[in-house]
């Protein structure tokens, strides 16, 4: 398993060195990995993006899909309703979610008739968009958001800064060989002492690829 489409030794990420992780599971371990989506992964936050152009142009997904499938999300803690207005400031953090249950998920809900009972909690952000900026943008994914889409994202690549990779690799369950067939970092085996003998992890963000291979 290689990373063929760029040299790996070249790779950047605002500037930094990026560690190019390979991870090869079965299709019955990737589960395994979704606690790193609710965790948060890092995303180049242009400035000029509102949640909408993240959702459809950054991560690609469908129009269907934003409207149908991602009924709650979140902007540094407060919910969006109106995700073509809302402009993520440096560093702010994007949860989302589908429908959540009860009377709170309905509360919660995107463009819901009982959101005038969540004013206090509800994003009004509207930043101002700032062509040529470039900051980071923390994007979370849970319940079936989580499901639906990280076989596809993963096998992409996410971005994630490197301690957050250290400390997943080194806690159950995937701190067992068993759970993967093969991994790799910047395009070399690793030793049988990762993620401690990985150097790489030293810097500061990882892209991570997990494949299924069947």
């Amino acid at each position: 398993m290689n990373d063929s489409s760029r040299k790996i030794e070249d790779l950047t990420f605002l500037g930094r060195p990026v560690c190019v992780l390979c991870v090869d599971v079965s299709r019955e371990r990737m589960p395994a990995f979704y606690p790193l989506l609710q965790q948060g992964f890092v995303l180049e936050n242009r400035g000029d993006y509102t949640v909408k152009m993240f959702l459809s142009e950054v991560l690609h997904l469908p129009p269907e899909y934003i409207e149908n499938r991602i009924q709650t999300v979140f902007l540094d803690g407060k919910v969006v309703d109106d995700l073509d207005s809302e402009v993520p400031a440096d560093r702010a953090v994007l949860a989302l979610s589908a429908a959540m249950p009860g009377l709170a998920g309905a509360v919660l809900r995107r463009n819901t008739p009982y959101g005038a009972f969540r004013p206090s909690i509800t994003s009004r952000q509207n930043a101002t968009r700032m062509k040529g900026f470039t900051g980071i943008l923390f994007v979370k994914l849970f319940n079936l958001i989580a499901r639906d889409l990280g076989p596809a994202l993963f096998e992409r690549g996410l971005m994630f800064d490197s301690e957050s990779i250290r400390s997943f690799f080194d806690s159950p369950p995937v701190d067992s060989p068993k759970c993967f067939n093969r991994i790799h970092a910047n395009g070399v085996p690793v030793t049988p002492d990762f993620p401690c003998g990985c150097r790489c992890l030293q810097d500061q963000y990882v892209m991570l690829r997990v494949v299924s291979g069947g």
